[in-house]
């Protein structure tokens, strides 16, 4: 793995027998979730931050060339999924951690909830 720069976020499953956690191993704020413990692969080009939904999915952002979060990704026994694309430029995603993952597209001037499956709420 190299020297890390840091530790961005770390979340620990529903079942408390995993953890998520995502680095930023060159200071450029591109980021690989990792998982202890070992074995499942790692996850890369996502954003910092990432969640566990409560069926035990993990749920991560991947980002535009500006930057931008506007992907989420489900991601479960090592296999990934797009649940959701936001190319409307205006609007960047969060993510709204809980029981029920929700994530939250934001502009200046408007806001829009989404679940797990990219229904709107």
């Amino acid at each position: 793995r190299g020297f890390v720069r840091g530790i961005s976020d770390a979340k620990i499953s529903p079942d408390g027998e995993r953890v998520a956690y995502t680095v930023d191993a060159a200071g450029d704020e591109k980021y690989v979730c990792e998982f202890l413990p070992e074995g499942v692969p790692p996850v890369r080009d996502v954003d910092a931050c990432v969640a566990w939904g409560g069926d035990g999915d993990l749920y991560a952002l991947r980002t535009d060339a500006t930057g931008r979060p506007h992907e989420v990704w489900r991601i479960k026994d090592g296999t990934e999924s797009l649940v959701f694309r936001e190319d409307d430029q205006r609007f960047r995603i969060e993510v709204i951690p809980g029981e029920t993952v929700l994530f939250l597209l934001r502009s200046r001037d408007a806001a829009e909830v989404r679940d797990a499956a990219g229904a709107v709420l």
